[in-house]
């Protein structure tokens, strides 16, 4: 079953001073203020059961160390301004299986 092959991802950062949860500093401190808003979209999957995508991203290359699960084609996440982030994508079907990554982007 072919799910992505590969995704588009344009990249919008906004500058934000967010107010964070404590645990979202005590589990790793390189994600704390000052932090960047960035906004994700690409193309979506053409396959008519796709259920959703998950972004990963971190902080080195190929390592993802945070995610989000959407149902549409976009995400924000809040990632640290001072730190070279690494976004990779994957989508999933209704049955549960998951596409392999997207090729990485990064932001700055």
């Amino acid at each position: 079953m072919k799910l992505i092959s590969i995704f588009s991802l344009l990249i919008a950062a906004l500058i934000t001073l967010p107010t964070l949860k404590a645990e979202d500093t005590t589990i790793d401190p390189d994600w704390s203020p000052p932090m960047t808003t960035l906004t994700l979209q690409w193309s979506p999957n053409a396959e008519p059961d796709i259920a959703g995508y998950v972004v990963y991203y971190g902080l080195h290359s190929g390592i993802y160390t945070r995610s989000q699960t959407v149902d549409d084609p976009s995400a924000t996440i809040l990632v640290p301004t001072r730190f070279t982030v690494y976004v990779a994508v994957t989508a999933f079907n209704t049955a549960g299986e998951e596409s392999p990554y997207s090729e990485e982007v990064h932001w700055p």
